[in-house]
């Protein structure tokens, strides 16, 4: 799978540069070092989640069919509407989590993992919020200590 992602971004000329940036300017980033792992197998494409997988799905100018067929992964978009066995969808993450993706996402690739900002959401917090520091101290801490999320 990981030669035909290759091949949809090569055959529009696209660097993972570029990737980065269109994912970006459509809400779902996938950062050029995410990108890079999932072009070399590092990482699995499903770790992705829906939303960044149908922004590079869209960049690539494939169709969600055509996805599918490719991949084995169906993208739920707007346009097709949920499917009736779908999951609900997570809450937002917190805010200060929000920042520390935006602000280490990049650097650590984990933090733009589905699986990983899911995880650290549903970590309760003695005294309410938790700041943007105390979130990517815990990430440090667990990452640390080998500690791996579940899908």
């Amino acid at each position: 799978m990981n030669e035909w992602l290759i091949d949809q971004r090569t055959r529009l000329g696209l660097g993972q540069d570029e990737v980065d940036r269109r994912t970006r300017d459509l809400g779902a980033r996938v950062s050029q070092p995410y990108l890079s792992q999932l072009e070399r197998g590092v990482k699995a494409l499903e770790d992705l989640g829906g939303a960044r997988m149908d922004a590079l799905r869209r960049v690539y100018q494939v169709s969600p069919e055509a996805w599918t067929d490719h991949t084995g992964l169906a993208i739920v978009t707007p346009q097709q509407g949920p499917r009736p066995a779908a999951s609900p969808a997570p809450a937002p993450l917190p805010d200060g989590l929000q920042q520390v993706i935006q602000q280490y996402g990049a650097v650590f690739s984990e933090l733009q993992e589905h699986r990983w900002q899911h995880y650290l959401a549903r970590l309760k917090w003695r005294g309410g919020l938790a700041t943007p520091d105390q979130w990517f101290n815990v990430f440090q801490a667990m990452r640390a200590n080998g500690i791996e999320p579940d899908h």
